[in-house]
This record gives C-alpha cells, sequence and structure tokens, in this order.
C-alpha cells in the first residue's frame, strides 16, 4: 500500500470517528450559543488527526463541561438575585421614611452658652424650664418662663443672652443653637421653622447678625425611621454618642430627653444648685423688696380690674331708678375703700364720669406693674452683670468642659 494511500484510509477514518455534526453543534450552544459556519471550518482545520479514543473522551469531557455550565449559571443567577434583593433593601432603607406619632410634649434646647431646656406641652405653652450649666442659672435667675408661649420663651432667653453679653450686638459671629423634639415629626419640623421666623425677626428688628442653627436638620431620615425616633431626637443621640461611644444607639433611644441633655452638658446638678444658692444669697434682700413690690401692683391691678368690671356690668344694666343707684353707690364706696388711691369722688348718678374714673383706674395700675416690673429687671441686670464678671470661674469652668457651640461672648 502506498504512502498517499494509507494517509488518504488514515483520513477517512479520522472522520468516521467523530461525533456527526449535529451532536458537535448542540453541544456548541449549550457552552457557547449558536457557532459561525466559519468557527466550525476553523476548527475542524485546527484540529490534527486524533484516535476513536480521544474523540469518545472528548466528547464525555464535553458533556461534563455542560453540566459544569449548568452549575455555575444557577451559582451566578442566584448571587445575582441576592445582589438585587440587597440593592432594594438599601433603597427601601435609604428614604424610608419616618413613622409619624401622636403630639406629645416638647423639649426645646437653646445653647448659646448659656444652654438651657424648656418643656412645653402639646400646645406650646411652657411648663417648665431650667438651667443646664452655670451660665444658664444666672441667666434664668429672676425669671420666669412658664406661662409663655415657646416662641416667647426662646425670644426672651434670646433677650436676656443679649442683655448679658452672651451675644454681642457689635460682633458679626454669634450664633444660636436649637433642637425642638417631639414625638411627632411633623410637629417638631413646624415648631423649628416657627422658631427660626420668629428670632430671625427678633435679630432683624434688633440688628444683630447671628446665625441660627437649626439641628434637627443635620439628622438623617433613615437613620431615626429605622431607630424609631423623631430627628430631634436622632440628632441628640448622635452628639451624645460622639461624646460618649459607649452608649449605644438602642441604650440612647431609651433615655429621656433630659437624660440626654444631662449627658450633653456634663450637668452637675450640685454645682449649680451651689450657683443658685450664691445667686440668691447675694441679691437677696433687694430682690425680695423689687419682687414684693411687683407682686403687690400685680394684685392690685386684679382687684382693680375686677372692680372695673362689676361696675361696668351695672352701669350697662342701670336705669337709673333710687334702687340700681343705691347699688352702684355702695359698690363705689367698697372700691375707695380698698384703694383710696384710686377713688372715685364724682356724682353717683353722673354714668358717664363713672365710666371714664375706672378705665382710668385700670390704665394706671397697669403702668405701676410695668414700672415694676421695670425696675425689678433692671435690678436684675445690673445684679446679674456683677455677679457674672466676679465669678467668671464658673463661666471658664463651662465652656472647657461643656463645648456649646456658642461664642460665649463677655460683656
Amino acid at each position: 500500500m502506498t504512502d498517499k494511500k494509507l494517509k488518504k484510509m488514515l483520513k477517512d477514518e479520522r472522520f468516521n470517528a467523530l461525533p456527526s455534526e449535529s451532536i458537535k453543534q448542540e453541544i456548541k450552544r449549550e457552552l457557547f450559543g449558536a457557532p459561525s459556519v466559519s468557527s466550525v471550518q476553523n476548527n475542524q482545520e485546527s484540529h490534527g488527526a486524533i484516535s476513536q479514543q480521544n474523540r469518545k473522551s472528548k466528547v464525555s469531557t464535553s458533556k461534563a463541561g455542560k453540566s459544569g455550565k449548568r452549575n455555575l449559571r444557577f451559582v451566578f443567577a442566584t448571587v445575582t438575585s441576592c445582589v438585587v434583593v440587597v440593592a432594594i433593601l438599601f433603597s427601601v432603607l435609604f428614604f424610608l421614611p419616618i413613622q409619624d406619632k401622636p403630639v406629645s410634649d416638647t423639649y426645646l434646647s437653646i445653647d448659646i452658652n448659656p444652654s438651657i431646656e424648656i418643656v412645653a406641652d402639646s400646645s406650646d405653652i411652657v411648663k417648665e424650664a431650667r438651667a443646664l450649666n452655670a451660665d444658664a442659672t444666672l441667666l434664668l435667675y429672676g425669671e420666669n418662663l412658664v406661662g409663655m408661649t415657646l416662641e416667647d420663651a426662646a425670644t426672651r432667653v434670646v433677650t436676656l443672652a443679649v442683655e448679658l453679653g452672651y451675644i454681642d450686638a457689635s460682633a458679626t459671629d454669634n450664633e444660636v443653637s436649637l433642637l425642638a423634639i417631639n414625638d411627632s415629626t411633623t410637629k417638631e419640623q413646624s415648631l423649628q421653622s416657627a422658631l427660626q421666623m420668629k428670632l430671625q425677626q427678633y435679630f432683624g428688628s434688633n440688628n444683630i447678625t447671628c446665625s441660627l442653627n437649626m439641628k434637627s436638620n443635620n439628622a438623617k431620615t433613615n437613620q431615626a425611621a429605622l431607630l424609631g425616633v423623631s430627628l430631634g431626637k436622632m440628632e441628640l443621640i448622635k452628639e451624645v454618642r460622639a461624646k460618649q461611644s459607649n452608649i449605644s444607639s438602642t441604650a440612647a433611644k431609651n433615655m429621656s430627653v433630659k437624660e440626654l441633655n444631662e449627658l450633653l452638658q456634663n450637668y452637675d446638678e450640685a454645682t449649680l444648685a451651689q450657683v443658685q444658692t450664691q445667686l440668691e444669697n447675694a441679691g437677696a434682700t433687694a430682690l425680695i423688696q423689687y419682687r414684693e413690690n411687683l407682686n403687690a401692683k400685680q394684685q392690685h391691678l386684679e382687684d382693680i380690674e375686677d372692680y372695673a368690671d362689676r361696675i361696668s356690668i351695672k352701669l350697662n344694666e342701670i336705669e337709673k331708678n333710687e334702687a340700681e343707684l343705691s347699688e352702684l353707690a355702695s359698690l363705689i364706696d367698697e372700691f375707695n375703700s380698698d384703694f383710696p388711691s384710686y377713688a372715685y369722688t364724682g356724682a353717683n348718678d353722673n354714668l358717664e364720669a363713672i365710666a371714664i374714673h375706672f378705665g382710668d383706674a385700670v390704665t394706671n395700675a397697669t403702668n405701676e406693674v410695668e414700672n415694676a416690673l421695670d425696675n425689678l429687671s433692671s435690678h436684675l441686670f445690673t445684679f446679674k452683670n456683677m455677679w457674672k464678671g466676679s465669678h467668671d470661674e464658673y463661666n471658664n469652668n463651662d465652656n472647657n468642659s461643656n463645648g456649646n457651640s456658642g461664642n460665649g461672648n463677655r460683656p
């Protein structure tokens, strides 16, 4: 047999041993998708002569590859699904809305150094105010914020800070930080906007440059939602944990706002009680006199208003008969006895003159109350500034320990 015939025979045997074209195409489709005609031809030309056993081995290997590929596809699909789920969860958590709650008491923290905590009821009427550091004890000394609206109380605190030099009217770097906390995020945000507007009006009308730091704007909605707290409390928790990292978010969530404020400000009740006692001892005699005078004037005003109301009712109902004029005269005599300095000495049947006199009496009594209040405020202002100047150790300790956001200006 010639070499040429032998090669031809081997070549024919080689092609007879290969899988059929349909089998090859099925395997390639499973592994790589449908191949082009040119790729099939190139594949055939690149192969040398192999034995029938090798071809069978290759078919077996191809089947194993097919199974492995299916496993890889399953793994890839599983991983892809997990990634998608994680992405969806991340998106949901990132944009998770805060579940609003019913309106509760509001806690308003005002931080200038001094640092003050005000508590108001659901109608925004102040029911408690307390100093969180020594400067605040001085600022609030002799003041009563209870009964004011939250906006008026905040304005009063800022006004006192200006009077005592904690806010320098001539400076440009003043800052007041406010944090309103309410279970209801809607209420919280509403109060924050109202307070910001009120204080901006105050500073504008008094030509004072002061930036307002509305601290709940710094809180992240998704964090508050996950923890189940309002934006305001979330910001307070964040500030506390920045100072005391050993406190977990869950532990901080379960603390009251008062407890968190005390941690944030390094609240020392004993020290503040000592400051309060020193203030009372230093200004007790004069302040008692001013306060007693003010209280007396306020009581006079209430009584005079009561008389004026009763006489007004008589004047509206009177028909100038003898019995009713007698009742009116008795009421006037009673008033003259209680308030001789405001006594009515005109004719008891001159109804117009009586009405004018008692209207003037209420006005004069009101003016006396305002004068007494001005005298008390003036004395407090003088006393506080004198006391403050001689007790800088408290002010310096507060600035060093509390790290308050205000500039802590001194007069």
